[in-house]
């Protein structure tokens, strides 16, 4: 995987224009224009054809493999707090990558997603339609945290936490769901956050392996000093 990342890094570096400058601006904007739409949508076929549906994309609507992405994963003032929220790791994440790596790691999440879906319908013989990017949004959160473990957010606007606390509580939800999934015998719903986050592990696989190469340092000089 870090030879996977490292190659990333050189294919966005060679090809800066490949990406979309403002690329988490747009999906915020067509998010709460898809929201707007609906509420006057009483048949809910707006939803209906942006979502990733595995059987219709065998069946060649293949824009669904990304259009889920736009719509809204929640409603009223929620939706106003979390477009809020992942635009500002969004921006973050490109500031500091530029937009083309960015754009790869969004549009790779996206993608992972589906194939997830698909891998379900074809592991598991159930056509889970995907709607709203959370797997995309939760390789947002986990990358952002990765990169900034220290910054701080409010939750409800009043209590203070540092972003690695939230990071290591979602973490421990995701895994509590693949063990949940793998008991009931669901393997593909097992391997869904899994294989929908794989570009995380991919894009950080670097920082992986520093870490553990320190904690593996730590350890040493422990043992050296009994």
């Amino acid at each position: 995987m870090k030879k996977l990342s490292n190659a990333i890094d050189r294919f966005c570096a060679l090809h800066p224009r490949l990406g979309v400058p403002g690329l988490m601006r747009y999906i915020v904007i067509a998010n709460a224009a898809v929201y707007i739409l609906s509420l006057f949508d009483r048949s809910g076929m707006l939803y209906q054809v942006l979502l990733m549906d595995p059987q219709a994309v065998l069946h060649g609507q293949i824009w669904r493999l990304v259009s889920y992405v736009l719509i809204p994963s929640s409603n009223g003032f929620w939706l106003i707090i979390s477009l809020m929220f992942y635009y500002w790791l969004g921006e973050s994440l490109e500031r500091l990558w530029g937009s083309a790596k960015f754009t790869v790691y969004y549009l790779s999440g996206a993608l992972l997603t589906s194939l997830s879906a698909l891998l379900i319908y074809f592991i598991d013989g159930v056509s889970l339609p995907v709607m709203g990017a959370d797997y995309v949004n939760a390789a947002l959160f986990f990358a952002y945290a990765l990169t900034y473990p220290d910054a701080m957010v409010r939750i409800y606007f009043i209590i203070p936490v540092k972003m690695k606390w939230l990071a290591i509580l979602e973490a421990a939800l995701y895994v509590f769901s693949v063990i949940s999934a793998a008991v009931a015998g669901l393997w593909g719903m097992a391997l869904l956050p899994i294989i929908a986050m794989l570009n995380l592990f991919v894009f950080f696989s670097p920082d992986f392996s520093r870490r553990a190469d320190q904690f593996r340092a730590r350890r040493r000089c422990s043992s050296a000093a009994r």
